[in-house]
This record gives structure tokens, sequence and C-alpha cells, in this order.
């Protein structure tokens, strides 16, 4: 590693969805490890089709991360749900009403 070459960060993304937070570090020009969590199969896809590198690993309530085995964690981010009336998943179904 030369004096100018950075390591890596360490990013853990909980529910990536489509790898929002990875595309931002991509844009940012920030090099990283990029693991994500994410259960949707067509964000998977989405996401793998932009970033070969992230490794994906599955369903966050099955996450186990072990600090010996992966590393501490430097950044971690969690997406949100996007909200049910916006999300084309449901705008065949009902509006959502309180």
């Amino acid at each position: 590693m030369s004096m100018t070459q950075k390591k890596p960060i360490n990013v853990l993304s909980l529910f990536d969805g489509i790898a929002g937070c990875r595309q931002a570090l991509h844009n940012l020009k920030i090099d990283c490890e990029y693991n994500a969590s994410e259960i949707d199969k067509s964000a998977v896809k989405v996401a793998k089709n932009n970033f070969t590198d992230i490794n994906h690993l599955g369903d966050v309530k099955l996450l186990s991360w072990r600090k010996e085995e992966k590393g501490e964690i430097d950044l971690l981010s969690a997406g949100l749900s996007m909200p049910r009336p916006l999300n084309i998943k449901y705008q065949k179904k009902k509006p959502f009403r309180r």
C-alpha cells in the first residue's frame, strides 16, 4: 500500500434496497468493502447488476457480524421502506388510508 492509498472503509448496509448507499460512495470516489443485507430479490438483482463487488448477506434477522472475522464497521447504513402510497408495488392495491 502506498502512502497516498487509503485503506477501504468497511460498510454494513442494512435493508440495502438497490444499493443507494453504495452508489453514493461510488459517486464520492470512496473505496469500500461493501456488505449488504437485503431480502427483496428484485432489489438485490438491481444492486448486483450495478455493483459486482457487493457482499450480499441475506436476511438481517439471520445476520451475524464478528469483528474478528470481518473487521470493524466504519460506516453503518440502514434503508427505510418507501411509504406505501409511493411504492409501485402497492399501486394496484387499495390506496393507503389513515
